[in-house]
């Protein structure tokens, strides 16, 4: 009975200790796992954003680049000396500056590959000489193949421009072009030397010398490429690109009605589990160049919140694995600190029970500490040796006694027998 009872309270003692250490425990462990999770989402969604901020700074930096190549190239001298001999009717010496604009214009599109045609028009927008990249080598275009551009509406909303300005067109199609033939038109007027204008240069990017810059797509990564209006200009889905030049109706505002306007409008951002993608981060930035309202791009990214999730699940289970550690060690000290306290209790249990039989000189256990059980071991062996001293002294007044009574039996008996005689 005394080890079951000190069994009992051994487990009692334990199960409080647990439970002291098990309710912080649930409590910082949800609280960590909420954290986590909430600190992982930032940190993905940051590292989205700073990556993406990266790559659409790479492709400002190349259209910007490309603004400048071809506002210098229409400050070149032989284009005001052309126009000046051809003011003059000097025949003769405009042929040679024309000859020497065409090895100019092949020369830099042989460098710079990135455009894929360049060309002089004068200012009824009659292409005077042009060159075009084919195959990876520029070939000068012959006379008879020169077209005029003065219906084109960039070369028109050039010719609004002040003086030392460019106009970049937007991204698109033109008649007749497959998506691969997405091209930016950039057009910077050419002045006389009385500063009239006098013609333009017009130079081609296709969209496919700067996209790669933006990255790559796969399974749970998607890229886009939106203009401002909604209509994609780059895409895992070939099908949903240049709807506006193609007529097909297919928009990013149509798509995502309740995402896209806050998207659209703002300069970058995230969303991520949203109603509309509720399995999803979105990640988006503004492409942009200054004074040019044709480039205002939004480079959008989507990535399946599975990486993310299966992060927090991985925290989640190190959190339990470290909480089931630990609570496997605080029982492991319970049980010791526990077993500390009971085992003197069980033996003063045991000691009550020999005293309780009689066995009035069983030795009580030593308790060297200083605490509360040691006063309790202390006390009760005081109380045993002052219980056992009152049993002897009891024991020792009967035995006093019986032998009076027998010492007065005998001496009644003998004075009875000495009267009968």
């Amino acid at each position: 009975m005394p080890n079951c009872i000190t069994f009992r309270l051994q487990t009692k003692i334990t199960l409080a200790f647990a439970l002291v250490l098990l309710i912080p425990t649930i409590v910082i462990g949800a609280y960590s796992t909420d954290r986590s999770t909430a600190a992982l989402i930032a940190q993905e969604q940051a590292i989205d954003l700073a990556d993406q901020r990266l790559e659409s700074k790479a492709v400002a930096d190349f259209l910007g680049r490309a603004k400048s190549d071809v506002l210098v190239l229409s400050q070149n001298d032989a284009l005001k000396e052309y126009l000046g001999y051809v003011a003059d009717g000097d025949t003769l010496s405009a042929q040679a500056r024309l000859d020497a604009i065409q090895k100019t214009l092949l020369t830099f599109t042989q460098n710079v590959t990135m455009y894929d045609d360049v060309r002089f028009v004068d200012r009824t927008g009659q292409s005077v000489a042009q060159v075009r990249l084919v195959n990876g080598h520029a070939e000068i275009v012959a006379n008879a193949d020169l077209q005029n551009m003065a219906q084109e509406y960039y070369f028109k909303e050039a010719l609004k421009l002040p003086m030392g300005q460019i106009y970049i067109s937007r991204l698109g199609l033109d008649p007749g072009e497959g998506i691969e033939g997405a091209t930016i038109h950039y057009t910077a007027l050419v002045y006389t030397r009385d500063n009239r204008v006098g013609g333009a240069i017009i130079a081609d990017v296709l969209a496919g010398s700067f996209l790669p810059l933006i990255g790559f797509y796969d399974t749970d990564h998607r890229i886009y490429l939106i203009d401002q209006d909604g209509t994609y200009l780059a895409g895992p889905d070939p099908s949903q690109l240049y709807g506006r030049d193609l007529n097909t109706g297919v928009n990013f505002f149509n798509d995502h009605p309740q995402d896209a306007p806050g998207i659209l409008s703002r300069r970058e951002g995230t969303l991520f589990a949203t109603k509309e993608m509720p399995e999803t981060l979105q990640t988006f930035t503004r492409i942009s160049i200054p004074d040019q309202p044709g480039i205002q791009w939004i480079q959008y990214e989507t990535d399946s919140a599975s990486i993310i999730f299966d992060a927090v699940n991985h925290v989640r289970l190190v959190i339990l694995l470290v909480a089931a550690l630990s609570m496997l060690f605080a029982m492991a000290i319970a049980a010791f600190i526990t077993n500390g306290i009971v085992k003197p209790v069980r033996r003063l249990s045991l000691a009550a029970a020999e005293i309780s039989q009689g066995n009035w000189d069983t030795q009580i256990p030593p308790h060297k500490s200083r605490d509360e059980i040691g006063e309790l071991t202390a006390a009760f062996g005081k109380m045993a040796r002052e219980l056992g001293t009152t049993i002897a002294l009891q024991q020792r007044a009967r035995e006093l006694e019986i032998a009076k009574e027998l010492a007065e039996e005998h001496s009644r008996l003998k004075s009875n027998f000495i009267s009968l005689q």
